[in-house]
């Protein structure tokens, strides 16, 4: 006999539930413009709490300007200033030129990704 509910398949066998302190990672789309700022935070706001580590991906990333590298630099400094790990999975040349060229380099560390 089928029990009647919601169907089974592509649920974690953990339960659906993720460990506690296991690392994210926040990819960032191929436009992170001013346009997109408010999606970006909301994003960076559920993981400026998590515990675990939380990796940013950038590597996708064609079009960043200002606004978005500076939500990005606000959340990096309130992780760090919480003691709660942040590090760059991948970032291209657009995040990592950027990121130098208004001087956010250092507190983005941008620079230990070899291209700045």
């Amino acid at each position: 006999m089928k029990k009647r509910g919601r169907p089974t398949h592509g649920r974690r066998s953990s339960g659906g539930r993720r460990r506690a302190g296991s690392d994210r990672t926040l990819r960032l789309d191929a436009q992170c413009t001013i346009a997109q700022a408010s999606a970006v935070k909301a994003r960076l706001a559920r993981l400026l709490g998590h515990p675990g580590k939380v990796a940013l991906d950038g590597g996708a990333v064609e079009r960043i300007d200002t606004a978005c590298l500076q939500l990005l630099a606000a959340f990096v400094r309130e992780r760090r200033a919480a003691g709660r790990p942040v590090a760059w999975h991948e970032a291209s040349a657009e995040v990592i030129n950027s990121a130098r060229l208004l001087g956010l380099s250092a507190e983005l560390e941008t620079q230990a990704l070899g291209l700045t």
